[in-house]
């Protein structure tokens, strides 16, 4: 049998989990990100595999909403606890509330970051804040469908690709228990490259890797990009300048090869509900409302998404908007992230050379470099507090 090229591959997993024979198995690539491999001893050649491929069949996808929607969480705890406006937060409480069940992305040990199925508040909690790494899906898809086929409601929340995986393992009919939640998603970096980072961060900082626990892509109190983890009972920041995934990150360079070629950077989504920060809102037009602590954009897509949004939009505040604004601020609605020239070259770069001579490489120059040589200075003199 063949799947679809590699370089289309969004290692969503359905392929696997589709499987009747078990012949499938997702394996790690050079760079950390899963494919699937073959194994010719077992596969018959029935071609579920090809039948289930988000990738080289149609995707049905939902009409354009109508606008999106710049809203919060009324209630400031559940914002704390979110990365964004706490939306996430409240459809997921909806559900488990119906005695249903929540699947999305969380850290594990060694922090990678698998998908798990939550059927309470503590399990939710985990599900909760950015991860900017590919989740593994592991059995989940097939979690999802024992508990439709239990008849019980169930909300699964992950990248389109990922809904687009679920959609093609449970067939093309879509089951009235289901709730799906697409994030606007701008890449997927491996596990192995995060690894690699906190390697190199960890050197350079003096401290033990295996100590680093707890890790948040994102402050939790506010809008500034700022890594923070825990390091022997004290939570320690990572200031943006000084954070190289995430700028990583965001120039594009970690992303699976895929991901400059996604099929879902589209405002006619695949998910019921669309979510993504509305960074930068009130700017062009005035927002009147505090966004300090956060604020989703909101795609409500399907009647499906109408049903479950009804329910809890009594518990947010916030108004509609202009496609214009959502667009400007999320450019993954109208177009796939750009590979960078040197996307080829960043990994093994980063694995030979050390955190500071990757940061400068990429991200700064010359005067960037001294500013921050003064700024340490000042830092050692004790001219300055962290």
């Amino acid at each position: 049998m063949e799947l679809c090229e590699k370089k289309y591959c969004t290692g969503c997993g359905a392929c696997e989990m589709a499987c009747p024979h078990k012949a499938i198995a997702m394996k790690e690539d050079g760079e950390g990100f899963l494919y699937p491999e073959i194994e010719t001893g077992e596969c018959v050649e029935c071609g579920r595999c090809r039948v289930v491929c988000p990738q080289i069949n149609e995707i049905s996808k939902n009409e354009k909403a109508r606008r999106p929607r710049a809203v919060m969480a009324k209630d400031e705890g559940v914002r704390s606890k979110s990365s964004s406006g706490g939306i996430f937060t409240l459809l997921a409480e909806e559900i488990l509330g119906e005695g249903g069940a929540v699947y999305g992305a969380q850290f594990e040990e060694g922090h990678k970051v698998r998908h798990k199925r939550a059927t309470d508040e503590e399990g939710l909690a985990r599900l909760r804040g950015s991860k900017y790494m590919q989740s593994e899906k592991g059995e989940v898809y097939k979690m999802v469908k024992k508990d439709l086929t239990e008849g019980r409601k169930a909300l699964f929340v992950g990248t389109p690709c990922e809904v687009a995986g679920l959609y093609a393992y449970l067939g093309k009919r879509r089951n009235e228990n289901l709730t799906t939640v697409d994030l606007v998603c701008h890449g997927t970096p491996s596990h192995k490259m995060f690894e690699i980072f906190l390697e190199k961060y960890a050197k350079k900082e003096k401290r033990e890797v295996e100590e680093i626990k707890d890790y948040s892509f994102r402050k939790l109190d506010g809008w500034d990009v700022c890594a923070t983890y825990n390091y022997k009972g004290e939570r320690v920041s990572i200031p943006y300048k000084e954070d190289l995934y995430i700028q990583l990150f965001n120039g594009g360079y970690l992303h699976r090869e895929s991901c400059y070629r996604c099929r879902y950077t589209t405002q006619e989504r695949i998910g019921d509900i669309t979510l993504a920060d509305f960074w930068g809102i009130g700017k062009e037009k005035a927002f009147g409302f505090d966004t300090k602590k956060g604020c989703s954009l909101v795609l409500i897509n399907s009647e499906k998404g109408k049903e479950i949004w009804r329910k809890i939009e009594d518990k947010t505040q916030g108004e509609e908007r202009d496609w214009g604004e959502a667009l400007a601020i999320n450019s993954q609605l109208r177009e796939a992230v750009e590979r960078p020239e040197a996307r080829g070259e960043i990994f093994e770069f980063m694995s030979k050379h050390t955190y500071n001579q990757t940061i400068n490489k990429y991200f700064r120059t010359w005067e960037q470099r001294f500013r921050v040589m003064v700024y340490k200075t000042k830092l050692f003199l004790g001219l300055r507090k962290r």
